[in-house]
């Protein structure tokens, strides 16, 4: 089990994150990572959580 951080500025607009995301289910790896990240929570959208299916777990930390 490999557990990624994302970390820094809002993580949910970060082209990079998406990126990550896509490739990580494009290569069927989610069922063995644990996803932790941090965000504020403005564009926390559906089309966004829809990146997160299938991940071992996810953790969102909201930053207020």
């Amino acid at each position: 089990m490999v557990t990624i951080s994302i970390l820094g500025g809002e993580s949910t607009i970060q082209p990079g994150v998406r990126k990550l995301l896509t490739w990580l289910a494009e290569n069927n790896l989610q069922n063995k990572i644990v996803l932790d990240f941090t965000t504020n929570c403005v564009k926390l959208n559906s089309q966004f959580l829809h990146l997160l299916d299938g991940y071992k777990q996810t953790n969102i930390h909201a930053s207020i």
